[in-house]
């Protein structure tokens, strides 16, 4: 028996070229020996044994390395061998050494029956790697076509997301085209309304210029006929005088006599303390620069001179100015600030979708090729437990049964992940700020979405308080490199013990 352990293809003998028992032909030059028949500790190269002390059943090396066919050096925790199964017409396994020879048939991983190779107890194993095999080929073809209808589901939902995503594109093209048209027409817009300004400041500083002229002329001639008028009346005072002077009031002529008198009480009421000085027409300039200064009104519509002028001033200077310009209102035509106001408006509305487009379909929140953008208006609806989930992958879900009516949370966020237990990736899809928990935090939903042509619902739990997790089937949980994995995730136990 000991000899069959080393040795199963070459003779006794010719240990050259012998087989080691329990290690793969990648390794088997390893364990080929030197000139004397003599072999060395793989880790431990300074301890030397003789060849036929591999596979004998007896732990001699520190790292277990001289039994790879035998449980013998099961306990060393650390030892870097491992028991090989060839499992001709399948597919090569390592088992744990504490598992040789221990009386079971380990078929999930030594399909050929190899690891209980000294028949301890009796056992048996027979080599079942043909049967296993094709079960594991049939299993491992069907999970392939599976997969593939789901990547076939998931590639429609990439084209349909593509397909959002360039009328996105087309869609933000088109409101940035217009809203350039919208800047130049409310630049146009504005530039009329600052050159319309102008023009009413020059008409209305024009309107001051004239009045102020006719005025300043008005006070001139008005100051000549005051100088006139003065001349004349101290002439007639000098005629009254000499008429007092040379009056005899023996003379008895009423009307003479009654005139004497008025003149002598109009001489002694006289007010000789007033003298009449010229107008000071720098105050008239004064006047008129002041009036210029004044602000005007910003008209909405087509408007005459007088109503641009500012409130505190309409009556006052429209009493002043009148009508120039030959009794005709100046007319001032300006943009409709109406009209100012619905670009800006428009402008803003495009800028706010332009943003929203490209937050939505350039950012990663909604998946790799922004695959959930094809499931805008998918919803599903399963019943787990003993109540009903509404999911909308970009919406919220809701949790409904006895009488209530729960947000469970709103979409937020899509996140990649390695599975820690089967190294695969992983699709999440979070869902946050749902209703408020009773004496606790706001629901939060975390849904992990594995492959499969439809959807479903498949499981709900609550790992912890008002966090829920959702196992949903889905084509978005398929992914081109498990294909390449397929064969690897096969229970291939499961299988032989069907078989068995």
């Amino acid at each position: 028996m000991k000899l069959a352990s080393i040795v199963t293809v070459a003779s006794a003998t010719s240990f050259a070229s012998a087989t080691i028992l329990g290690v793969s032909p990648e390794d088997q030059h390893k364990y080929q020996p030197d000139a004397n028949n003599q072999w060395r500790c793989l880790g431990n190269p300074e301890i030397i044994l003789t060849y036929d002390q591999i596979n004998d059943d007896f732990c001699d090396c520190p790292d277990g390395s001289d039994e790879p066919g035998t449980a013998a050096c099961a306990s060393i925790l650390r030892s870097p061998t491992r028991f090989y199964c060839a499992n001709v017409g399948h597919i090569p396994r390592y088992i744990e050494n504490h598992k040789v020879n221990d009386g079971v048939c380990d078929y999930e991983l030594c399909c050929d029956g190899s690891d209980e190779w000294q028949g301890v107890g009796g056992v048996q194993c027979p080599n079942k790697c043909a049967e296993i095999h094709e079960k594991y080929v049939a299993t491992k073809e069907w999970r392939e076509a599976a997969l593939s209808l789901g990547l076939v589901e998931k590639s429609k939902l990439v084209q349909t997301a593509a397909d959002k995503k360039a009328r996105g594109t087309k869609e933000v093209a088109k409101l940035r085209t217009e809203m350039a048209q919208k800047a130049s027409r409310l630049d146009e817009l504005e530039e009329q309304y600052r050159q319309a300004q102008s023009n009413i400041k020059a008409v209305y500083n024009n309107a001051v210029s004239e009045r102020m002229s006719l005025v300043k002329g008005e006070y001139a001639a008005q100051q000549e006929r005051m100088s006139v008028v003065s001349q004349q009346a101290a002439y007639l005072e000098e005629i009254l005088a000499k008429l007092i002077e040379n009056y005899n009031p023996n003379f008895n002529d009423l009307s003479v006599k009654e005139a004497v008198q008025n003149f002598q009480d109009y001489t002694v009421n006289k007010d000789t303390s007033f003298q009449a000085e010229p107008v000071d027409l720098h105050l008239m300039d004064v006047l008129e620069e002041s009036l210029k200064e004044i602000d005007i009104e910003q008209p909405a519509k087509s408007l005459s001179l007088v109503g641009y002028i500012h409130n505190v001033y309409r009556d006052f200077v429209t009493s002043f100015l009148g009508t120039p310009n030959g009794g005709q209102e100046t007319m001032v035509v300006m943009p409709d600030t109406q009209e100012i106001e619905a670009v800006k408006k428009d402008i803003a509305s495009a800028e706010l979708k332009i943003s929203s487009h490209l937050k939505e379909y350039e950012g990663e929140s909604f998946g790799e090729d922004g695959i959930l953008h094809a499931l805008s208006e998918k919803c599903i609806t399963n019943k787990v437990g003993e109540y009903d989930y509404d999911l909308c992958f970009t919406g919220s879900i809701h949790q409904k049964g006895h009488g209530s009516n729960v947000a469970i949370g709103t979409f937020d966020r899509v996140v990649y992940e390695t599975n820690n237990e089967t190294s695969e990736k992983e699709m999440k899809i979070f869902y946050e700020d749902g209703a408020q928990c009773w004496n606790g935090p706001r629901r939060r939903g975390v849904v992990s979405v594995t492959c499969s042509n439809e959807f479903e619902i498949v499981s709900v739990t609550e790992p912890e308080k008002c966090e829920y997790h959702f196992n949903v089937k889905s084509p978005l949980g398929c992914f081109e490199e498990q294909l390449a994995m397929i064969g690897e995730k096969i229970d291939v136990g499961k299988i032989a013990h069907d078989e068995l």
